[in-house]
């Protein structure tokens, strides 16, 4: 049972979410608006599937909540 759950992570109490699913980000962010990392992640993916208003906007959330990676990959993005 230990090997399933290796494989999840709780967005919130009994609510797990594969780290394989591809929606994973999306998923665990509905449970977590504010979970810095997370937001960072998917703005990472959102701006290789080409929705840079989107990744930006989730970069900017993230810089405001004090991740400091985001600040620098805005910083990049916007040469």
């Amino acid at each position: 049972m230990d090997h399933l759950k290796k494989d999840l992570v709780e967005g919130r109490p009994h609510l797990f979410i594969s780290k394989d699913d591809p929606e994973f980000y999306q998923k665990f962010l509905r449970c977590q608006p504010n979970h810095k990392e997370a937001l960072y992640e998917h703005a990472k993916e959102l701006y290789a599937q080409g929705k840079v208003v989107d990744a930006i906007k989730r970069l900017e959330k993230a810089k405001s909540l004090g991740f400091h990676k985001a600040d620098r990959l805005l910083k990049q993005w916007n040469g």
